[in-house]
């Protein structure tokens, strides 16, 4: 799937906050976020769970986008914040570590992380070659819906970069209102 379907799909499930940490394996879709929604830049993949919950709380329908290896930073933060208190909070994560992983630091924690996150608690989605945007629509309705975390994974290539390159976008970490 290309990355304007992704964002026509993210704009169709109504989301109108995005924030994130760029991943280098979907950086094409990762660049355009801070243009298409309204956008925070994060440093610490758990201060996007805190953000998420108060936008929602004020009226905001919020997603966060990382790398999944975020997820680790973003765990006890999940559970005992969004999981607790039945918060949405839809979470689209480049997945990391799979067979071509470059990084071995990468793969201890991204190899096993539908069981980790399953042993949690946490609803996910995996994208493959086969899905279509809709599959990220149904997993966003699936959050608000529950009122859950749901994280959405997508291994490298999956979501196609639409020719945008880096530097050519502005910045990301750019804050719209």
């Amino acid at each position: 799937m290309d990355e304007d379907a992704v964002i026509g799909e993210l704009k169709a499930q109504g989301i109108d906050l995005v924030s994130s940490i760029p991943c280098d394996k979907a950086r094409g879709l990762f660049f355009r976020l801070p243009e298409e929604f309204r956008h925070i830049g994060l440093t610490r993949e758990e201060d996007g769970v805190g953000i998420s919950a108060g936008a929602y709380l004020a009226g905001a329908r919020p997603l966060v986008a990382l790398q999944s290896s975020g997820l680790g930073n973003m765990l006890n933060a999940i559970l005992s914040l969004t999981a607790t208190f039945r918060l949405p909070l839809p979470i689209l994560a480049s997945w990391r570590g799979g067979e071509d992983e470059a990084i071995p630091a990468q793969v201890p924690f991204n190899r096993p992380l539908p069981a980790i996150l399953s042993a949690a608690g946490i609803p996910h989605t995996i994208l493959s070659e086969r899905s279509s945007p809709e599959r990220i629509g149904i997993a966003i309705q699936a959050a608000f819906r529950d009122m859950m975390p749901h994280v959405i994974l997508a291994p490298p290539g999956i979501i196609e970069e639409g020719g945008c390159s880096p530097g050519s976008h502005g910045p990301v970490a750019i804050v719209r209102g």
